[in-house]
């Protein structure tokens, strides 16, 4: 009998344990893996790198032109986009505090034709695609080249007075920059980023490619020994 009953108590152990493992194997699995991954592109818009494919298109081309895109990325297991909508003190999308961008319209200033909100329109393809939508900001860089006359004369660079430009803004090698040290262009980038948080559901925001300049000679012109920070002839 104490045979009989150690075999059915050791058979009635293995049967516990043949149970149990698919738990315990399946408790380790959900510990061990992340809940969820975030995979994500830059879509890139100054010079048109990523999209639109050249500026001024019709609005149905630009739209056709993201879809796409978001499908190739969704295809290839992405969950989100990481979009550049001001790429150079300019915007993607209907604005008070800066002018439309030259790389969806062709000129700087002008809307597009027929009137649409590219980032309103981004914003809800990538939701209904289940991916998160992350606006892209270059805050400081104000120009993509110093032609100055193509500027919106919205643009702080060309409505601002003189002594203000030469608070906001300076030159080092081919472009004009948002001087950071000054807590008027700081109150300004954060209007522009309220004003997307505020309007549109976007997943993130992101600053990236500061591009900060540095004190290298070869690349800097008209600087001043006498101050901290990089001074420069603006434009009137």
């Amino acid at each position: 009998m104490s045979r009989l009953f150690r075999f059915h108590r050791l058979a009635t152990l293995l049967f516990t344990f043949a149970l149990a493992a698919p738990l315990f194997s399946q408790q380790t699995t959900t510990t061990t893996l992340p809940v969820a991954e975030l995979r994500g592109a830059w879509i890139a818009t100054v010079a048109n790198i990523d999209w639109p494919s050249a500026p001024g298109l019709p609005p149905e081309r630009q739209q056709m032109e993201f879809d796409s895109i978001l499908d190739v990325l969704k295809a290839m297991g992405m969950n989100a986009v990481f979009v550049q909508i001001r790429p150079a003190g300019d915007a993607f999308y209907p604005s008070a505090a800066a002018p439309w961008s030259k790389f969806l319209t062709g000129l700087q200033g002008i809307a597009p034709e027929p009137l649409y909100d590219p980032l309103e329109y981004m914003v809800k393809a990538a939701h209904s695609r289940r991916m998160e939508f992350h606006a892209w900001m270059n805050p400081y860089r104000a120009t993509f080249d110093l032609d100055t006359a193509n500027l919106a004369p919205t643009h702080p660079l060309r409505s601002l007075p003189d002594n203000r430009k030469s608070e906001w803004f300076f030159r080092y090698g081919s472009r004009y920059y948002f001087n950071p040290a000054s807590a008027l262009v700081r109150q300004y980038l954060i209007n522009i980023v309220r004003e997307v948080v505020v309007r549109y559901d976007v997943d993130g925001i992101h600053f990236d490619d500061y591009f900060y300049p540095t004190r290298n000679p070869a690349r800097c012109c008209k600087t001043s020994t006498t101050s901290p920070a990089t001074r420069v002839v603006l434009p009137k």
